[in-house]
């Protein structure tokens, strides 16, 4: 009776597969087994402690919780894995480390990207052309606005708005003897230390 039972047509075309009456609630595959969805072109296969999806799209209309707590050091290591790319509508909430593991890794921000962070190996983060990094507000920012100009920027009206404070020395160096050292008032050059013939002028 209970394999008659396990397999229960309805009127409305659906199966049951088991029998809640008989208290046989479990399915039980053998290793290897696959299951097929519509004709095949959806399935899901078992293998070496696994489930593996394939031929269509997994959705799920609420949360999915993952409670395995294994540590990701790698690309294929870690409680969630995914070989292509991670698209995610809202926001992402990290309770630890964010690692970006390959060289030349770029972090874009805005909905064109007009910003970046680009990793240059073993040397620095690259702010992309002329954007700034500001500090509190626009008026206050350290950028480039041209390919070897490099502008710190105050807009605080205060007689210590940009400061400079070292425990040990500090060094101003320029490059070309005639350029030196220049001080300007409002845009104005009112002063200019530079060398001529290792004599300070």
């Amino acid at each position: 009776g209970r394999v008659d039972s396990s397999i229960i047509p309805k009127t409305d075309g659906a199966v049951d597969l088991g029998s809640s009456a008989l208290g046989w609630n479990d399915i039980h595959l053998s290793s290897g087994s696959v299951i097929n969805f519509d004709g095949g072109d959806v399935t899901l296969t078992h293998s070496a402690n696994a489930l593996t999806f394939a031929g269509g799209t997994f959705i799920s209309n609420d949360k999915v919780n993952i409670n395995d707590e294994t540590e990701a050091t790698s690309t294929t290591d870690g409680s969630l894995q995914t070989d292509g790319g991670l698209s995610v509508a809202k926001d992402a909430v990290f309770g630890d480390d964010v690692k970006l593991l390959s060289d030349s890794a770029v972090l874009n921000f805005g909905a064109d990207s007009d910003v970046s962070l680009t990793h240059v190996a073993d040397t620095a983060l690259l702010l992309n052309a002329a954007m700034r990094l500001q500090f509190r507000d626009s008026g206050l920012y350290i950028g480039s606005n041209a390919d070897g100009d490099l502008d710190i920027v105050s807009d605080g009206t205060a007689v210590d708005s940009i400061n400079l404070e070292s425990a040990g020395g500090i060094t101003l160096d320029a490059g070309t003897a005639g350029s030196g050292i220049i001080y300007e008032d409002d845009g104005t050059e009112m002063a200019r230390i530079h060398n001529s013939s290792s004599d300070v002028i």
